[in-house]
């Protein structure tokens, strides 16, 4: 009995997927910002069905290279290296400035309040200890792209709600006002689910992954942690980069 040759067939998503790698490739070639074919051109420039085009582009936006605007389109998307390092200071603000960006910080709150259990322990107060509670809103070239909250010791910066600027960098604030030399004692980033208020706050359809970003500054002149904080950025704006050691 002759035996029945096997065919080898790929799988039907390879089909879009090898595609999207492609319009990836041209993507990459455009400014930020730029308006990339719709669905109708894609299918049209490539022979494709109109689903398969939709396939594509819904792969590129899951892989951040573009985003899309209801009612205005698919963009190409930017996003900007934030960088972190023992070389690297401290400042949201300076980091994205460095990447080539416009940054812009706006504080929504700030008040001194007891000491939450777990931040005065991490920030080794006393019982009973209080802190200044700050909430900022921060934007990349006017788009929204973190909110962010920061408990610092309130021996440590008396008078902080008067002497932040609005719109001021808080690491410029620490260093230059108070004196204190913030340095990185840890910091940790992971990517999670965003709750439904900050995804309303970041602008974000739907709940979709965002960067959770934790870390603790401590004081290079007094030896003692002077900043506890926790934000949540949009990944399809950060991407970010641990630096340890030098490359060689």
């Amino acid at each position: 009995m002759t035996p029945v040759a096997t065919v080898q067939r790929r799988p039907p998503s390879a089909a879009y997927l090898a595609l999207a790698d492609e319009v990836e490739r041209d993507v990459a070639q455009l400014p930020a910002g730029t308006l990339v074919p719709s669905e109708h051109e894609l299918a049209g420039r490539h022979g494709v069905s109109r689903l398969t085009a939709r396939a594509v582009l819904q792969e590129l936006e899951r892989r951040w290279v573009v985003r899309r605007v209801q009612g205005r389109g698919t963009f190409v998307a930017r996003r900007i290296e934030y960088r972190i390092g023992p070389d690297i200071p401290a400042s949201w603000t300076e980091t994205v400035r460095r990447a080539g960006a416009e940054p812009r910080s706006t504080t929504e709150r700030v008040a001194t309040v007891r000491a939450p259990g777990w931040v005065r322990r991490e920030l080794a107060l006393p019982a009973r200890a209080t802190v200044v509670h700050l909430v900022r809103r921060r934007t990349v070239d006017g788009e929204p792209a973190t909110w962010a909250e920061s408990w610092l010791p309130a021996d440590l910066v008396p008078g902080l709600a008067e002497r932040l600027p609005a719109e001021g960098s808080l690491h410029h604030v620490l260093h230059d006002v108070y004196g204190l030399e913030p340095v990185r004692a840890w910091y940790r980033a992971e990517l999670d689910v965003a709750p439904d208020d900050v995804a309303v706050r970041l602008g974000l359809r739907a709940r979709p992954l965002a960067l959770v970003l934790q870390g603790r500054l401590d004081s290079r002149r007094l030896g003692r942690p002077v900043e506890l904080t926790r934000s949540w950025a949009r990944a399809d704006l950060f991407r970010i980069v641990f630096e340890m050691g030098s490359a060689t």
